[in-house]
């Protein structure tokens, strides 16, 4: 597999998404990437793919048999097999930091770079387990020398079989240089080496306290929260999701809908399966969708997207934000009023954006907000003004017509609702 070019790799990203959104993103990258139960697409990240894709090639070298001829190259570049493979437990994410992986190939460079990637432990989880952690070309273990990050490589303390922060002795958070002495083959450059795994394991002081090395097995990598001691196989899967999970971010919209409706992040996720993911209705869920993440077209959208100069509504004189559109306009308003007179359901703001009632009714709120907003379309485009207040008959045509889609992928309880109703 040859190194791909990392401006092919945006020109990739950049096709993708202005198929999804055209010339400006309406969402952030990050968000999209997310699970649809998260508030993304799970759209494909392009970079995280091929890195994943590279990484999986360590699983298979360490699953490979001494005598496979195929491991040959790769073990003659990155000598692997020296030092119980524990240049696959390292931490380093850029070839900066080690100069001599500037003397393998690239594609072996772009292997490690990758797996690393993959593998990456946030702070907390670093801290949580600094004895497991290699003292060795790790991105948290290092020293400043003439203003430059610099990683860890003593070959003589890797001879002598010492790996992690666990196989080093500490007293009051310090490291015993009388064990360290003791424990080093070759004396050679010693004390400069002992100075400066001081000054890198320094900023962690209060967490190694009084420890004795004791034997440990420590995990190539951490996926999904699990520590693997052993590859099965050599997917790349598992390692495009904890890349896309440490790239992951969540929609800043979460937090204006969360403080409006007063609730919390556990409350607010149940929109994604309300309205999305139990949503047949491809149409439906994509507006439902674009209504969450605020995205929907409306006036002081359209307005802060430079399409339109006024952002008030036509019927009501005030500023048309989405909730404005769906529900507190004099047409949306008397739209609700006739479904609660009809059916006794009182529509809230929180029943449109996470749902709180059955599937069925789940569904018809958001049909009758899908209504109410093409209607809004409809008069944008045409010029056609809405009734003043709307009611049901107002959007009967467009409830009809989604009706008899429901009827045809079987979902007829929202069909007789919906025709109940007229």
């Amino acid at each position: 597999m040859l190194p791909v070019p990392e401006h092919i790799v945006k020109s990739l990203n950049s096709l993708f998404y202005e198929f999804l959104w055209g010339k400006t993103d309406k969402i952030k990258r990050n968000v999209v990437i997310n699970d649809l139960n998260k508030g993304g697409l799970s759209m494909i990240d392009v970079a995280s793919l091929l890195k994943s894709v590279k990484a999986a090639w360590v699983p298979r070298l360490i699953n490979a048999e001494n005598d496979d001829v195929w491991t040959t190259i790769a073990n003659h570049y990155v000598q692997y097999k020296l030092y119980n493979k524990v240049i696959f437990k390292t931490c380093f994410t850029s070839k900066k930091s080690l100069p001599w992986l500037n003397n393998i190939p690239v594609f072996y460079q772009e292997v490690l770079l990758s797996y690393n990637e993959a593998k990456s432990l946030p702070k907390d989880a670093f801290e949580e387990n600094i004895f497991e952690q290699c003292i060795w070309a790790n991105d948290d273990i290092f020293v400043v020398e003439k203003e430059k990050k610099k990683l860890l490589w003593f070959k003589s303390w890797l001879k002598s079989d010492i790996y992690y922060v666990g196989d080093l002795r500490f007293i009051n958070g310090i490291l015993d240089e009388q064990y360290v002495y003791h424990k080093v083959k070759d004396k050679q450059n010693i004390l400069a080496e002992i100075s400066q795994i001081k000054k890198a394991l320094r900023p962690y002081k209060a967490l190694l306290q009084n420890h004795t090395p004791t034997p440990m097995v420590v995990p190539f990598v951490i996926l999904n929260d699990k520590p693997i001691y052993t590859f099965k196989n050599a997917k790349s899967k598992p390692f495009y999701k904890n890349m896309i999970f440490s790239k992951c971010e969540r929609s800043r919209q979460e937090n204006f809908w969360m403080t409006l409706l007063n609730i919390d992040r556990n409350e607010f996720e149940k929109c994604y399966k309300n309205k999305i993911l139990s949503v047949k209705d491809k149409k439906l869920a994509e507006f439902n969708y674009k209504l969450i993440h605020n995205i929907l077209p409306c006036n002081k959208n359209l307005k802060k997207w430079n399409k339109v100069e006024n952002s008030k509504c036509r019927i009501c004189d005030v500023e048309e934000s989405i909730v404005h559109l769906v529900l507190e306009c004099q047409f949306a308003k008397g739209i609700w009023n006739d479904l609660s007179n009809k059916t006794g359901t009182n529509v809230n703001l929180i029943d449109i954006i996470i749902g709180q009632h059955s599937i069925t009714l789940n569904i018809i709120v958001s049909l009758i907000s899908y209504a109410i907003f093409k209607e809004w379309v409809d008069e944008c485009f045409n010029d056609k003004l809405r009734s003043n207040p709307g009611n049901l008959k107002s959007i009967e045509n467009i409830l009809k017509d989604r009706a008899n889609i429901y009827k045809m992928i079987g979902s007829r309880d929202v069909y007789d609702f919906i025709n109940e109703l007229y």
